[in-house]
């Protein structure tokens, strides 16, 4: 009991802790998605464009368990171990608040700990323009560019500017930019949509593809009249 009461402390603090670093996206197949994550540090799953509003599990009691929080604010999870937890697999239903179920397959391991971006098969994956003269010396850039826009990081190297931009129409959406990143010749815009209709709308990535811009990501392939998303933009600077 002593030391799931001191590796509940140890997870509470974590949640105060700064961010880990982040890892690749990793995508779900048919309703499931496998990851590895530290088996001695604090990791945290997010699942891009929706928030995890319920986690099940179940322990076994005779093995180490696994420790889970999450959080109201942003809807990610965060898991750690109480014991010797290397060599097993861990097993988590993490419930969105879209109504989808995803089961996640987590394999402890010697890693630091970091955020697991979990992207759903419905979830629109960043497109990269695939005129090639631009695509090829620019393309690990524009994604660390994308991560650092999803996450709203700026580390030492980037230019960041928080954007009061005033809002515009665009057929159904109303449209700001919020957020301006600059770094190696590329300038990233994360704008905030909102469905101003009283129907559903379909959010068309490839309607952003204007000359210059390389790639494109949304949080939602479809809006509810007056709900809200964002687009993130790599462009030439």
């Amino acid at each position: 009991m002593a030391s799931k009461l001191l590796a509940g402390v140890a997870l509470a603090a974590a949640l105060a802790a700064p961010a880990a670093a982040t890892a690749d996206p990793v995508l779900v197949k048919n309703g499931r998605v496998e990851a590895t994550v530290s088996s001695d540090q604090m990791s945290r799953l997010v699942v891009l464009g929706e928030k995890v509003v319920e986690v099940r599990k179940i322990d076994d009691p005779a093995g180490p368990q696994i420790l889970v929080e999450t959080s109201d604010t942003t809807g990610d999870v965060f898991v750690a171990f109480d014991g010797e937890a290397v060599g097993k697999t861990f097993t988590l239903f993490l419930i969105t608040n879209q109504g989808r179920t995803i089961q996640a397959v987590l394999t402890p391991g010697a890693v630091e700990g970091q955020t697991v971006q979990i992207l759903t098969e419905q979830a629109p994956q960043a497109r990269m323009d695939q005129r090639a003269d631009r695509r090829a010396p620019y393309q690990e850039t524009v994604t660390a560019l994308m991560r650092l826009m999803f996450n709203s990081e700026a580390p030492e190297g980037v230019v960041f500017r928080a954007v009061n931009g005033k809002p515009g129409k665009a057929g159904p959406f109303e449209l700001q930019v919020v957020e301006s990143y600059e770094v190696a010749g590329l300038r990233g815009q994360v704008i905030h949509l909102r469905n101003a209709s009283a129907e559903e709308q379909q959010v068309i990535a490839d309607s952003f593809f204007v000359p210059g811009v390389l790639a494109v990501a949304v949080t939602h392939e479809a809006l509810g009249p007056n709900n809200r998303g964002r687009v993130f933009i790599v462009e030439e600077k």
